[in-house]
């Protein structure tokens, strides 16, 4: 596979947008209507949903038993009201800048008054280069956001962690670092756990930092707040890799939120449809067809071939036990259903490192073996 480093490749050209309809939402748009780029279409007392296009709205659609909302894109991105740009992020007060981002979805409430920030820009797959390449592409822009939240928000700690494998990564970090004080870049040696939101919180901080209340982002969320405080605007991109051993090649690639994953795959004229995974083979899922929308939580597809082949008879070797970041035993988790295992399984972070390292190819992640899910 040719990994076409720190390169951002476009993919805008989807005739169609499709965004996420909820029954108890207000829908503020009309079948017929036009949209405009940033334009409220639907919301609730807790959320906010923005066109990321402009265009035509054509109404309602079932796509794998959700509902969307269907945009004919005008490719003109226009926006009802233009906004200036903010030349100085840091210059918003605490008020101003936690509106914003709640405005956004972005934090919560309960979010407003953490001491504590962590950004990973560590992969949650190992395969996956999306953090490192928006690092190394917006460095500037990316530090200037994490100073602009420690100052407004009054952070007392910030933690930057990184993979000590990603080489340009880190050159470019601290070669830029000296200007930003405040910010503890922590290098990591990868493993399967490590990019984990859990596993990596734990690890930077202890008893003191939890009770400061910790502010957690990836490198992708970092970028949709640089977005929101520079322009004031709901981000409508999404970026995420796409690779496999099926395909040769491993590209970040930047789409308009609401792309049906279809699209994208014939764009890049892939005929294999029938190995597509989503956010990579540890703890991501395996599409039954690709007629799938691309949102925030999406990092990457992998046209792959099955990782998990048909189950053996478990070995004991305990491989799984010795793996688990968490050190619940997933064997036990997996073939028993008492109080034990369902304690097991309320801890359990579905990273999948139990199933992928299991020889016997047991779906033990999470999951008791008779469960229907």
């Amino acid at each position: 596979m040719n990994k076409e480093s720190n390169k951002i490749f476009d993919f805008l050209i989807s005739d169609y947008i499709y965004l996420p309809y909820y029954k108890d939402y207000k829908i503020n748009v009309k079948d017929g209507e036009y949209i405009y780029k940033n334009e409220l279409l639907i919301n609730n007392d807790k959320q906010n949903i923005y066109s990321s296009v402009s265009g035509k709205i054509l109404g309602l659609t079932t796509l794998n038993n959700k509902k969307y909302i269907v945009i004919e894109n005008d490719f003109k991105d226009k926006l009802k009201i233009r906004k200036g740009v903010k030349r100085y992020i840091n210059k918003y007060t605490k008020d101003e800048l936690t509106a914003l981002l709640k405005k956004y979805n972005i934090i919560s409430e309960e979010d407003v008054n953490s001491k504590v920030l962590i950004i990973s820009g560590i992969a949650e797959y190992f395969e996956e280069n999306v953090y490192s390449t928006l690092l190394v592409n917006y460095t500037r822009e990316l530090l200037d956001t994490i100073d602009a939240l420690i100052e407004v928000m009054n952070i007392r700690k910030c933690f930057l962690a990184i993979s000590n494998s990603d080489q340009d990564c880190v050159n470019i970090l601290l070669n830029n670092l000296g200007t930003y004080p405040k910010i503890d870049l922590k290098l990591f040696n990868y493993d399967f756990s490590i990019g984990n939101k859990y596993v990596l919180i734990n690890k930077l901080t202890n008893y003191r930092h939890k009770n400061y209340g910790i502010l957690y982002f990836n490198i992708k969320e970092l970028m949709d707040i640089y977005t929101v405080l520079k322009k004031d605007i709901s981000p409508s991109y999404v970026y995420l890799n796409l690779m496999g051993d099926l395909i040769n090649f491993n590209r970040v690639i930047r789409v308009k939120k609401g792309t049906n994953i279809d699209d994208l795959l014939n764009e890049y004229k892939i005929t294999n449809k029938d190995s597509v995974y989503i956010n990579g083979l540890l703890n991501g899922i395996k599409l039954n067809n690709t007629n799938y929308i691309i949102d925030n939580d999406i990092r990457s597809i992998f046209i792959s071939k099955d990782i998990f082949t048909q189950e053996q008879t478990c070995i004991n070797c305990g491989l799984c036990y010795k793996n688990c970041p968490i050190n619940i035993n997933p064997k036990y988790m997996h073939f028993n259903n008492d109080e034990k295992s369902k304690k097991y399984r309320e801890k359990c972070i579905g990273c999948g490192i139990c199933s992928y390292v299991c020889p016997a190819k047991i779906n033990l992640r999470g999951v008791y073996k008779d469960d229907k899910k």
